[in-house]
């Protein structure tokens, strides 16, 4: 179904499809996210009246959106966030607006640094549907990096909404969130290159793992789910000890003469660290988020 696909799969299907199937393509992604640009636009310019933010935002789907994917099907290079580049195109369109108003209420310069830059901020690195690899990936993050990408992805404040709730300065939510989505993007990147089936323990297993990874057990036997999704996000060199100590539950001697070559105690400290930063960032997202 189209409202499954993502936008760099609606844009490549557009390049194949007649005009008919084109304009589902456009609905889909009007539907997706109209609410969020029009809000998005309405919320950063406030002087210029709703009908009209509405005109253009309607406009840059109906009319610009269909242009640039055209133009992308000939240069193949194919959109990757739709609600980044119809954001910056209803951004230009509003600061035109402004300026032919001549406002004077608004610096025009500071609103479109400010708004393009956080448009480009707003491409997440990941799909709404890797949420559980995100969320467990968040932890694994350094922790100032981690506060911010959460604030500002998960919770969505504004860049001074972080800075006056977290106490940092606007270059340290900056300078944060880049480093953050670039340690994001390379973790997810490397997890989805690895092919694995799922691992589901039973309860009694399940309550055992908990025992060794030092967490107390949740009502969300769900997590049970998420151990294939832990084992791709732990760097390369730990997966193996992981999965050999903490879920197939072999001794430490055992453990020990399967990887004669690593310090166990010490990695398998490590893990069991990284696995606890991850379980637990989920876990308060979750209660967080309800």
């Amino acid at each position: 179904m189209l409202d499954q696909k993502n936008d760099t799969e609606l844009s490549q299907l557009f390049c194949k499809s007649d005009k008919k199937f084109q304009d589902k393509i456009i609905a889909v992604l009007y539907e997706r996210y109209f609410a969020f640009t029009l809000s998005y636009i309405v919320n950063r310019f406030e002087n210029l009246p709703d009908s009209e933010l509405a005109d253009l935002v309607v406009e840059a789907y109906s009319e610009k959106l269909p242009k640039e994917l055209a133009k992308s099907c000939q240069k193949q290079e194919f959109l990757q966030s739709c609600k980044a580049w119809i954001g910056r195109v209803c951004v230009n369109a509003a600061i035109n607006l402004l300026r032919k108003k001549k406002s004077k209420i608004v610096n025009i310069d500071d609103v479109e640094k400010d708004d393009l830059e956080r448009l480009d901020d707003e491409t997440r690195p990941y799909e709404e549907s890797d949420r559980n690899l995100v969320e467990l990936a968040m932890g694994l993050l350094r922790a100032d990096r981690r506060n911010v990408a959460i604030a500002f992805f998960i919770w969505e404040w504004s860049y001074q909404e972080i800075s006056d709730k977290l106490n940092y300065s606007m270059r340290e939510v900056k300078t944060n969130l880049q480093g953050a989505k670039r340690d994001l993007t390379k973790i997810l990147e490397d997890a989805k290159q690895i092919n694995l089936d799922d691992i589901i323990l039973s309860e009694k297993e399940f309550d055992i793992f908990l025992k060794k990874i030092e967490l107390d057990k949740t009502n969300e036997y769900d997590e049970n789910k998420l151990l294939g999704i832990i084992v791709k996000l732990l760097p390369a060199e730990f997966r193996e000890l992981f999965a050999a100590y903490f879920i197939k539950n072999k001794s430490l001697l055992e453990v020990s003469e399967l990887y004669p070559y690593q310090n166990i105690a010490i990695d398998l400290q490590k893990i069991k660290i990284m696995v606890q930063e991850m379980i637990q960032n989920r876990r308060l997202l979750r209660i967080n988020s309800e």
